[in-house]
């Protein structure tokens, strides 16, 4: 019987000494979680927080209470709870937030999804943007991470502006020499063809012509005579194949009366939109399918009005003060040909 008794005193010793072990063991690791998760937990400049494998609130960072200053947080908070108290105090901008089936559905989507890796977008009422990342630990703990991108948005903002400034800056100097280059053919009609052709090509304008002042005396003896154009199609069955062969068959024409206009007035005439102005020829605007605004750019050579830039827009057009003083440049070229080349 002793060696009995002494066999389970030294099992129980054995088990005894082994729980003691793994006890210290797991409170070493616990040590070290909790060291791990207050480092994380306090070093972030987002707000985040941790959350159970059930969505009870286990700990968060400082910069998580701002988000929500008013929101008692403690741990065991129910994360339902806080999204309702998210959308019910207005603190993100929520789709159909005057509908309550628009409020629940809202709610509902980021229940049903806790624990699931995911990432979203929200607005503020005051424009801030917040970035939400939802990520799961190993040991099933689910962290939920805010963080405030409005500067970071704001500046991308910035630079995609900027970029597209470099790059309508950069195309309008490479028109300029384009249309400079153009200007040194030795006979003003083709120097008026290759410029009228870089003009559509820069605006994406379908149509360009080029009308030379013919006549003098009165207005009234003065006509328009297309001496170059450039259409978008080239074959006889595009969409401008009736403008096309109008403007052929005309030896003079006084343009589409916006030319005129412009010829009148000696300044860049803009028409936003050719169906509502009067200015616009009845028989031309027939033919002039899919258009829907025209500019016209007076040419000026010693004072006078001796030809007009005229183009056609598929959009409706809106006046550009930077857009119109880059036609002026443009005519200013062709005008110059008059001068060095004495032509016409």
């Amino acid at each position: 019987m002793i060696w009995i008794w002494f066999a389970l005193v030294v099992m129980l010793t054995t088990f005894l000494v082994l729980m003691s072990r793994r006890v210290r063991q797991a409170q070493v690791r616990l040590g070290r979680m909790e060291s791990r998760l207050a480092a994380v937990l306090a070093g972030p400049d987002a707000g985040l927080s941790v959350w159970d494998p059930d969505g009870r609130l286990v700990g968060f960072n400082p910069r998580f209470k701002e988000f929500y200053p008013d929101a008692p947080l403690k741990p065991g908070l129910v994360f339902e709870d806080l999204i309702r108290y998210t959308v019910n105090r207005g603190l993100v901008r929520v789709p159909d937030d005057d509908n309550d089936d628009g409020i629940e559905r809202w709610v509902s989507e980021r229940v049903e999804r806790f624990g699931t890796p995911s990432h979203e977008v929200l607005r503020t009422p005051d424009g801030r943007w917040l970035d939400v990342y939802t990520r799961s630990t190993d040991a099933g703990e689910v962290l939920l991470l805010y963080s405030d991108t409005t500067a970071t948005r704001e500046t991308e903002a910035s630079l995609i502006d900027r970029g597209q400034q470099l790059e309508r800056h950069t195309a309008d100097l490479q028109l300029l020499a384009d249309v400079i280059h153009a200007g040194r053919e030795e006979s003003f009609e083709s120097a008026a063809a290759q410029i009228v052709e870089r003009v559509c090509a820069w605006s994406a304008w379908p149509v360009g012509f080029v009308y030379r002042v013919v006549g003098t005396g009165t207005e009234d003896s003065v006509s328009l005579d297309v001496v170059a154009s450039s259409y978008e199609d080239t074959d006889d069955s595009g969409r401008f194949a009736q403008l096309r062969a109008l403007v052929a068959r005309e030896a003079r024409d006084d343009g589409s009366g916006v030319a005129r206009r412009a010829h009148k007035t000696g300044r860049v005439v803009w028409v936003p939109n050719v169906s509502v102005d009067p200015a616009v020829d009845p028989d031309r605007l027939s033919v002039m399918t899919g258009v829907r605004g025209v500019c016209a750019v007076p040419v000026i050579h010693e004072g006078q009005v001796v030809a007009v830039l005229e183009f056609l827009s598929s959009d409706q057009l809106t006046p550009d003060p930077s857009t119109t003083r880059l036609l002026e440049a443009t005519a200013e070229v062709l005008a110059s040909v008059l001068t060095s080349r004495n032509a016409g």
